[in-house]
């Protein structure tokens, strides 16, 4: 918990500093589903936790991101970084494509990359200012020493700009 208590802190600043100056900026904070390759279905990795900080340009973005999945068999920290590009927007839902790589390291094992693909959604929040819910499918590819955790994954958040 002490980790992710410091990565988030470390995201919050690079966010404030970095995102101030062009765009807007913003902290997403969810929950992933991972549908692992083996066929198995749609499965929760044990108390799994997604941070995100990103910013907007446009219909262009950019985010850092931090997922991890604790008291499993295996513990796994996934440090990503993802593009986006919104493609259309409908009654306040705007649907991107994106596109970004991801750093597998569990706990037992080797560790690796992954190419991540996929699409997002994010509809605001008529009654609270700047805060939105995102929702996104992603699949992820790699390596080999990483494959077992090749897969799509559901993540479901909420995300406020600033």
């Amino acid at each position: 918990m002490k980790k992710f208590i410091i990565a988030f802190i470390s995201f919050f600043a690079l966010a404030s500093g970095a995102f101030a100056q062009a765009g807007t900026g913003s902290i997403s904070f969810g929950k992933p589903y991972v549908a692992v390759q083996a066929g198995h279905g749609f499965q929760t990795p044990a108390n799994p936790v997604a941070l995100a900080v990103g910013s907007k340009w446009g219909s262009a973005g950019a985010e850092a991101s931090f997922a991890r999945s604790t008291g499993g068999a295996v513990n796994v920290n996934q440090w990503g970084v993802t593009g986006s590009y919104d493609l259309i927007t409908y009654s306040n839902i705007t649907l991107d494509a994106r596109l970004g790589a991801v750093y597998v390291q569990p706990s037992v094992g080797f560790s690796g990359w992954q190419a991540t693909y996929g699409l997002g959604a994010t509809m605001p929040v008529a009654s609270i200012k700047n805060t939105y819910l995102t929702t996104s499918y992603v699949y992820q590819n790699g390596q080999s020493e990483v494959n077992a955790w090749n897969g799509g994954t559901w993540n479901f958040g909420v995300r406020y700009s600033f």
